[in-house]
């Protein structure tokens, strides 16, 4: 059974890999202007950036207590 804890937890981490996904897209952008990456794979990667940072955002929200209506004490 999954505790509440267990949700904030995961949150944390989700956190953590949402910071990253910033990460990745930062750097991809550094990368283009440094003409390591063409346009056509800047946004082949810029989109698959987008839709990882999509994804992880909806996880996170469906984490949220009031997404749920969940009682919490934190």
């Amino acid at each position: 059974m999954l505790l509440v804890e267990d949700i904030y937890g995961a949150s944390d981490h989700l956190d953590i890999a949402l910071g990253s996904q910033a990460e990745v897209d930062v750097q991809s952008e550094i990368a283009l202007r440094l003409k390591f990456l063409s346009e056509i794979q800047h946004g082949r990667l810029q989109s698959r950036v987008d839709r990882i940072g999509r994804m992880l955002n909806g996880l996170i929200t469906s984490l949220q207590p009031d997404y749920w209506d969940i009682p919490c004490d934190k």
